[in-house]
């Protein structure tokens, strides 16, 4: 009988397993491969649709064998034992990613069960952050040489963040597209089309707010599938170099046959809404999630269970001629030599076409919601102020560091209520930086060390004093947004009808208001957008070293969320500029909350929670109240709003902000 210790090693050394990609490998010595990884492999790829109903079977195998097993040791035992079944099949790609979709549901399906460390693409190696190098910002990779940047490659430090395609793989597993195969059933989670459609449009406002601040124009849409794809991408131009993908050349096309493709998918998409939500002989609602899985063409089209062999094969068949988002993956993943980047969620974020591509999405996304009746200002019995929203900052003297955090708290909540009856708006601008880390990528039998620079965010937090006229319960929300993106002051009415798309969600969370005067502190590390484990996000970066990782899924307690899957907490803020680049912090405080909850782990706004109802209420769709157009602009909005109010921020971007923080230790 395997411990505990056992199995969950030989999880690892099944996610390590070196898998041949898009048909290639850079592996020939067999003997120094585990046994079930010997077998030539077949290509997989999670955005390829003609893999879904084999993805089913398997994730119904695995979890039958780990149901029926007399302990939850044993299970996972015998859930492993299906998994290296499937890759001594040559199927070990697609085993790697269900075994990470089984992994994260697992102990939500047995409450005894383990959580299941799904290992980072990369740990960071102990006494890993190094001073980073002013003089040479553009030697990110450590090679040694200064290589002027121009273009897309502007952003490659933050399109190849590895915190940040690690959120995008891990958000995959935990709302995979054929959701949780169990045995007399598919589960989906709730509200997962709309999830999917909102955590890809807070990514694209985050990286257009990062073009801004490099003078780069916002994210063109791929609306004319027989255009150039612009600027292409080598995924081997720095570390930690891909093994396997092609790369993509400049100005490239997606051939005529799949151009006509996706356009006949984009007319489906289009028909679907124009109908009123009929196809297939059904009308399936439209509203938000459903839109969204008709996009993303998963199973959950209009239900969250499948009972039903019959039910199954009709949502395939509606789905199969929409399937628009997958199939452009898949698509232009197959232009250049060999496969691209596109075909996987831990690789696709690098290349700069994945962001046009989920622009165009987006805009689809969009046709939707612009049908929905505008917001209007109203009065709901709280009201906030943006000259009583306090801005408190690590670099500007508050302290963050202690291991007391509730005294962290006290003191923080005590400062900023001294600071607005003396009318001190505390801090007026946020800091990021950067700092270099040492990394080892292991991929058995080869195993690399190299370092590379990752952005930061100094440590914050944010408190607003509200007034309400009764006890009761609601929910805080915290946004930001770029000036530049906003009509501050009436001259930018063409851009009401985007401006929405550009704010960014910081958190959002349930408090409990008392009737009369209340103050809301935001800590940055315990948002409910960023991946937290043990209750708040690692500092000053997401990354671990393996002896850390390994002791905090050891905990116990942490399997009441989804671990490792989040924002990281080092991209929370926009990069900004070296001259400080102008925000607005919007604080909302609206009645009612779905008793989320802070969670031990885990991000809820992205990640939701077991199987239970996604934690918003119901009737609120997810990014209120920027879901959707505001007639007058959002800043109109706002300022008419009791409950909703603004102040400004600048964000600096300062390079060495971690010998700042005294953060170095070479």
């Amino acid at each position: 009988m395997a411990t505990e210790t056992e199995v969950k090693q030989r999880i690892r050394t099944f996610f390590e397993a070196p898998a041949k990609l898009g048909g290639t490998s850079a592996f020939s010595d067999d003997d120094s491969l585990p046994e079930f990884a010997r077998t030539t492999q077949q290509p997989f790829s999670v955005f390829d649709p003609s893999t879904l109903q084999r993805r089913t079977e398997l994730m119904r195998k695995a979890n039958a064998a780990f149901q029926e097993a007399d302990s939850a040791t044993n299970g996972l035992d015998a859930a492993m034992g299906v998994f290296e079944d499937a890759a001594r099949d040559g199927q070990l790609a697609m085993a790697q990613h269900m075994l990470g979709v089984f992994a994260v549901h697992a102990p939500k399906l047995r409450d005894n069960t383990p959580a299941i460390p799904v290992p980072p693409m990369a740990f960071r190696v102990e006494g890993g952050a190094v001073p980073f190098d002013d003089d040479d910002e553009e030697d990110e990779g450590g090679g040694g040489v200064s290589v002027p940047l121009q273009g897309e490659d502007l952003l490659h430090i933050w399109r190849e963040d590895l915190y940040l395609n690690e959120h995008h793989r891990h958000w995959h597993f935990v709302y995979d597209a054929g959701g949780l195969a169990e045995p007399g059933r598919i589960r989906m989670k709730n509200r997962h089309g709309e999830v999917f459609v909102y955590m890809h449009q807070q990514m694209l406002a985050r990286y257009d707010t990062e073009r801004l601040a490099v003078g780069l124009n916002k994210v063109e849409a791929l609306t004319d599938f027989g255009a150039s794809l612009g600027d292409g991408y080598d995924p081997d131009a720095r570390e930690p170099k891909s093994v396997g993908y092609g790369a993509r050349p400049d100005n490239d096309t997606i051939t005529m046959a799949n151009q006509a493709d996706l356009e006949r998918r984009r007319h489906a998409y289009r028909d679907y809404l124009a109908n009123g939500g009929q196809i297939a002989g059904r009308t399936i609602e439209l509203n938000a999630s459903n839109v969204g899985t008709a996009l993303e063409s998963g199973l959950g089209f209009g239900t969250d269970v499948i009972t039903q062999q019959a039910e199954l094969d009709w949502i395939i068949s509606a789905i199969g001629p929409l399937n628009l988002h997958n199939f452009g993956h898949g698509h232009i993943a197959s232009l250049g030599a060999g496969t691209g980047v596109m075909t996987n969620p831990h690789t696709s974020l690098q290349d700069p076409v994945f962001w046009r591509w989920h622009r165009m999405i987006d805009d689809l996304a969009q046709e939707y919601y612009a049908q929905l009746p505008a917001y209007e200002a109203e009065d709901v019995g709280i009201a906030v102020s943006g000259d009583q929203i306090v801005v408190l900052s690590e670099i500007a003297g508050d302290d963050f560091g202690s291991p007391d955090r509730n005294a962290v708290k006290a003191a923080l909540l005590q400062k900023a209520s001294d600071q607005i009856d003396a009318n001190d708006p505390g801090a007026d601008r946020l800091h990021t930086g950067k700092i270099t880390e040492r990394f080892e990528y292991s991929q058995p039998p080869v195993t690399r060390r190299f370092q590379r620079a990752s952005l930061m965010t100094e440590r914050f937090a944010v408190v607003a004093r509200v007034n309400a006229d009764t006890q009761g319960a609601a929910t805080a929300r915290l946004f930001l947004c770029a000036d530049e993106f906003i009509d501050l002051d009436g001259t930018k009415p063409a851009g009401h009808a985007s401006e929405h798309r550009f704010w960014i969600e910081l958190d959002r969370k349930p408090v409990e208001l008392q009737q009369g005067q209340n103050h809301i502190l935001f800590m940055a590390d315990e948002s409910s957008v960023v991946r937290k484990l043990g209750g708040f996000a690692p500092w000053p970066t997401s990354s671990f070293t393996a002896g850390g990782f390994d002791e905090l899924h050891n905990r116990t307690g942490s399997n009441d969320d989804f671990c490792d899957c989040g924002w990281p907490l080092n991209l929370l803020l926009p990069t900004g500029t070296q001259d400080g680049m102008a925000f607005q912090l919007m604080v909302l405080v609206s009645p009612g909350n779905p008793g989320m909850g802070d969670g031990a782990c885990g991000s809820r706004a992205f990640c939701g929670a077991r199987f239970d109802a996604y934690p918003e209420l119901p009737n609120v769709n997810l990014g209120y109240p920027f879901d959707r157009p505001a007639p007058n602009g959002t800043i109109a909005l706002i300022d008419a709003s009791p409950n909703m109010a603004r102040r400004g921020i600048a964000i600096e971007h300062i390079p060495n902000l971690s010998a700042n923080l005294g953060l170095e230790t070479g």
